[in-house]
């Protein structure tokens, strides 16, 4: 396969991880980036590629780019990537409503170019060899929980539902549990936030199984979590995603005491559990996606991370925001948060942070 000639759109502290990789690469050429801000004219001369003055004029360089800017700006982004017949990966979440995810994937799709939405979480080794694992168990829950400390509004232009949540979202939707949804539950509150969410709950009950998720969102916690445990009939299973482990804990014997008067059983019991270790490669979760964008764009397979998967991820994100925002409309008297909205923005570009 060609060397596929690759742009990064946004150079902040996600997309700078974008050069760093695509440059690594044998799969890309990596051609140049897009970034007004003067603070990252510099990577053209420490990677020895363009620092383009305009989306355009890297487009015209490139068969593919990283979209890597702030979430508010993704529409008018990625509709001018695909007008342009050009290859996309997009940071998620993909745009800020399902609807407009809706009508970018639709975009790809009429030019006849691959669109994959970068929910890394999905390329962690833990994640994938859970997914294996719990397809031999009888699950009764998941819970999910993750959590950061504030950054100093390092995203500040969405809320923790769609900075982190969505990830979780994700992987409950696209991997653990595909399932058609009964019921929603969620709340929220706004912390060191004026007007976003910082801190979210979610309980996710899904039709015929019966199965929860539970999923915790927050950065405003002054520690660094995550973590699923997946709660089975036959077993307890523990993914860190951090520290890349992965634990199942199963009951081997019970046993009660002898017997008391009377035949009855004493109160005593002993129980005993094995903890068994998964092995998990060590792999870097954002390489394996671009791995995956490479096949997709060298092959013209459609990702399994697409468009279509991202909306349905959107519209379950939208079910829990408007619980966890009690429902109000956006800028309504005594409101102390409101969901963002997704209204054209006036310039696009900036790098994602």
């Amino acid at each position: 396969m060609d060397q596929i000639r690759v742009g990064v759109i946004g150079v902040g502290n996600m997309g700078r991880n974008h050069l760093r990789l695509y440059s690594e690469m044998p799969e890309f050429n990596l051609v140049g980036f897009y970034d007004p801000s003067p603070a990252f004219k510099g990577y053209g001369k420490m990677y020895g590629i363009i620092s383009f003055p305009s989306i355009e004029s890297l487009l015209d360089n490139v068969d593919a780019v990283s979209v890597v800017a702030p979430s508010s700006l993704h529409r008018e982004i990625a509709h001018k990537v695909a007008g342009m017949k050009k290859h996309a990966l997009v940071e998620k979440p993909l745009a800020l409503s399902a609807a407009d995810a809706a009508g970018i994937t639709d975009a790809f799709n009429e030019n006849g170019v691959i669109l994959m939405v970068g929910h890394v979480e999905r390329f962690n080794p833990v994640i994938r060899e859970l997914e294996k694992i719990i397809k031999a168990h009888d699950v009764i829950a998941i819970d999910i929980r993750r959590c950061s400390p504030w950054g100093g509004g390092r995203i500040a232009d969405v809320d923790v539902i769609h900075d982190l949540m969505i990830h979780d979202i994700d992987i409950v939707a696209g991997a653990l549990a595909p399932l058609p949804i009964k019921n929603i539950t969620a709340v929220g509150r706004a912390v060191r936030s004026e007007r976003h969410i910082d801190y979210a709950q979610a309980i996710v009950e899904y039709e015929d199984s019966g199965l929860l998720a539970s999923i915790t969102a927050s950065r405003i916690t002054e520690d660094k979590i995550r973590e699923i445990t997946v709660h089975a009939r036959s077993a307890l299973i523990r993914a860190d995603l951090l520290n890349r482990t992965l634990t199942l804990t199963r009951q081997t014997n019970y046993s009660s005491g002898a017997g008391g008067a009377g035949g009855e059983p004493d109160a005593l019991y002993r129980q005993e559990n094995i903890t068994e270790k998964v092995f998990v490669a060590a792999v870097e979760p954002l390489r394996q996606e671009l791995l995956e964008f490479a096949r997709c764009v060298g092959g013209g397979v459609k990702p399994n991370v697409s468009g279509e998967a991202s909306v349905r991820a959107l519209e379950v994100l939208e079910m829990i925001s408007a619980r966890a925002y009690g429902g109000a409309a956006p800028g309504a008297a005594g409101e102390k948060s409101a969901p963002p909205t997704s209204a054209p923005p006036k310039a696009a570009g900036a790098a994602k942070s």
